[in-house]
């Protein structure tokens, strides 16, 4: 018989569906081994697989966002793809939170990444070359 609610095939005395988990009453009465095309969903795969996606891609941005903010020499890259996988998941017309965080996270880093390069870069680039004026200077003794 098959599950009437994702058309998987299960045994004929099964209680539950192995791959949705519907409830099967007594009453279910057994279908042909090869049921007809309008007792299987055919959309129901397509939906889930869109959801999975979606979810997929809201956790890389939540996860390159966190990353972008916590280590800003990789916030630029990180940056852009957290944005670049919310935007994704708000195409797939999807709400999620996750996304969401990640978009905020992924802007975040970008923002940190630029106040990175514009103060750190340079302090670093200045006591580089007043190391190196130092090293030069002859010693008087």
């Amino acid at each position: 018989m098959f599950c009437t609610k994702c058309g998987e095939s299960v045994a004929d005395n099964a209680q539950f569906c192995s791959k949705c988990g519907e409830k099967f009453s007594q009453a279910q009465p057994s279908q042909p081994s090869q049921p007809d095309q309008a007792q299987q969903p055919v959309s129901q795969p397509q939906v889930q697989t869109q959801a999975q996606a979606a979810d997929s891609a809201a956790t890389v941005s939540l996860v390159c966002g966190i990353i972008s903010v916590v280590i800003p020499i990789v916030g630029l890259v990180l940056g852009i793809v957290a944005v670049v996988y919310a935007g994704k998941v708000k195409k797939m017309g999807v709400t999620n939170g996750k996304a969401t965080a990640g978009l905020v996270l992924g802007i975040i880093g970008l923002v940190v990444w630029g106040l990175y390069s514009i103060i750190v870069i340079p302090a670093c680039i200045c006591a580089a070359s007043a190391v190196s004026a130092a090293a030069s200077i002859p010693y008087l003794w």
